[in-house]
């Protein structure tokens, strides 16, 4: 009986690295999920449900007075997570017939229910949505460089880099990407933060 062995022991080890990999975005599903952020990697609503968890704990818990109106300035420049937000305190503002109305908060929903609040920001920045998906990368290069010895970033003539299986994998997984975009994205997560500023405060934000 033959048996079904891979050709060298160098296909061997990316049989085995390919198939852990795979369980790890598997993993990371599991967990976006059992948190309620979203279905997945993929799902462009975990980074915005996120956010809006964030803007929803800041409303009820601190007592600075900025926090209601910056929640307001995002949501007017069409970010999702903070029109979310804004629409449910403001339902439970409308219900409580005791409840003074914000005038920035009224201001919103006149221009609101006047359609002049647009439904995403106007340069369409991705950073939010590709926000699970780009750290879920960036973790997964570094973990298989160090557990397997992999060059990080860069093939070699002797060894494939961690991006490039990462790439593989996420492709596997629905996001088709190449050695060279995971390259990007992961010298890119350093600037996550400053990145998520220029978003919020309407920079705009260059993704893949």
């Amino acid at each position: 009986m033959m048996l079904d062995l891979p050709a060298t022991f160098a296909e061997a080890v990316e049989a085995e690295i390919i198939d852990t990999m795979t369980d790890w975005t598997d993993q990371m599903d599991d967990a976006l999920r059992r948190a309620g952020l979203g279905d997945g990697l993929n799902d462009p609503e975990a980074g915005h449900r996120l956010w809006q968890a964030k803007y929803e704990h800041a409303l009820a818990t601190s007592r600075d007075p900025d926090v209601l109106p910056t929640i307001v300035y995002l949501a007017e420049q069409g970010h999702i997570a903070a029109q979310r937000t804004l629409r449910n305190h403001s339902t439970k503002l409308l219900e409580d017939g005791k409840a003074d109305l914000p005038s920035s908060v009224r201001t919103y929903l006149v221009r609101l229910i006047n359609g002049l609040v647009p439904t995403h920001p106007a340069d369409r920045s991705e950073v939010i949505d590709h926000l699970f998906r780009d750290l879920g990368i960036a973790v997964m290069v570094d973990t298989a460089a160090l557990r397997w010895s992999l060059p990080k970033l860069n093939s070699s003539q002797q060894r494939r880099s961690a991006a490039y299986f990462v790439a593989l994998v996420m492709t596997k997984h629905g996001t088709p990407l190449t050695e060279r975009q995971v390259r990007r994205i992961h010298q890119e997560r350093a600037k996550l933060a400053a990145r998520m500023i220029k978003f919020l405060t309407g920079g705009g934000d260059q993704t893949i």
